[in-house]
């Protein structure tokens, strides 16, 4: 199957148009710490939960809302249920988890990550209504290699990452300034994410960093899609900044093959 990718832009308000139903919604979201993925995410769910049957969202299984205490018992049992988990799964759980790390505690974390995508896609595989992810093989990668002493290397990942590997899923891909995360990260109640501690918030270096990675995670995706009319978008670059109802919208559109499909852009 040949995939195309699509960018998302701010459009105009209004009473939004019915969605098509199909294809089966099988979506992964992207971005930075802060970025508006997880709300966008659950946008679109917003808009899918009534469908028969309904989409799987990937943050109920993996408990993200509970504090630590709870959610990593929690994920542990997911991986305990779920693996071994089919070839792909495990060949992208072992990559990720020998990228060299500084300590024995950031590789336990990577490891634990890694499982826990793999059991988590392991879980979704068959489900009937579809799925939609927050932190899925994109985000365990861009994780991994945060705090690496190794650069980023898209070669490691073509095959990963390549359409055959993932067939049928939809990456939709946040982009977010880094100003705007960092204001948003600053403001959250919650501590979820690594760049909230240690000062790493007003870190530039760590930022740009974190930029670059996502920035070439995406690029060797859409490296990896070749151009077609007739499939969905296999990337979907979504706006961070922009209202997550408006944009859950077109993201669907967009997925399901209505007829705003000029070159891989949503008019605004």
């Amino acid at each position: 199957m040949r995939w195309r990718s699509t960018r998302i832009s701010p459009g105009r308000r209004g009473r939004s148009p019915p969605l098509p139903r199909d294809p089966v919604p099988r979506l992964e979201f992207f971005g930075l710490p802060g970025s508006g993925k997880t709300t966008l995410a659950r946008a679109c769910w917003n808009l899918l939960e009534r469908e028969e049957p309904p989409p799987v969202f990937a943050p109920r299984l993996t408990h993200d809302d509970w504090p630590g205490a709870r959610r990593t018992p929690a994920r542990l049992g997911l991986i305990l249920r779920a693996l071994p988990g089919a070839p792909t799964e495990r060949r992208a759980a072992r990559r990720i988890a020998a990228i060299p790390q500084h300590g024995p505690r950031d590789r336990a974390k990577v490891v634990f990550n890694a499982l826990t995508v793999a059991a988590l896609y392991r879980r979704l595989r068959n489900a009937p209504g579809g799925y939609l992810v927050d932190q899925g093989l994109l985000q365990a990668i861009w994780s991994a290699y945060l705090r690496a002493p190794v650069p980023f290397s898209p070669e490691s990942w073509r095959e990963i990452l390549a359409p055959g590997a993932t067939p049928g899923r939809t990456y939709v891909c946040v982009v977010t300034p880094v100003r705007t995360c960092v204001r948003r990260l600053d403001a959250r109640f919650e501590r979820h994410s690594r760049l909230q501690s240690g000062g790493l918030l007003e870190d530039a270096a760590v930022w740009s960093r974190a930029e670059a990675i996502r920035a070439a995670l995406v690029e060797t995706l859409i490296a990896g899609s070749s151009a077609s009319p007739a499939a969905p978008p296999r990337v979907i670059l979504a706006d961070g900044t922009y209202d997550p109802e408006s944009s859950a919208v077109r993201i669907l559109m967009a997925l399901r093959g209505t007829p705003r499909r000029s070159r891989l852009r949503v008019p605004a």
